[in-house]
């Protein structure tokens, strides 16, 4: 986070609160798509498939 959208203290404040809120979201949900990615898997495979976090 290099960029904010405030020079404020309060202002800088929001945003990284902001930027962490989203990063725990976007964790939390990787996290049960990758467990039904896991559940899905019951035949043998030769790849292991799972979610792509830096897109997501």
């Amino acid at each position: 986070m290099e960029n904010f959208s405030s020079k404020k203290v309060v202002g800088v404040r929001q945003d990284f609160d902001a930027c962490i809120l989203c990063g725990n979201i976007s964790g939390l949900l990787s996290l049960d798509a990758q467990k039904q990615v896991v559940q899905q898997e019951d035949k043998p495979i030769k790849a292991f498939y799972r979610i792509n976090r830096s897109v997501s």
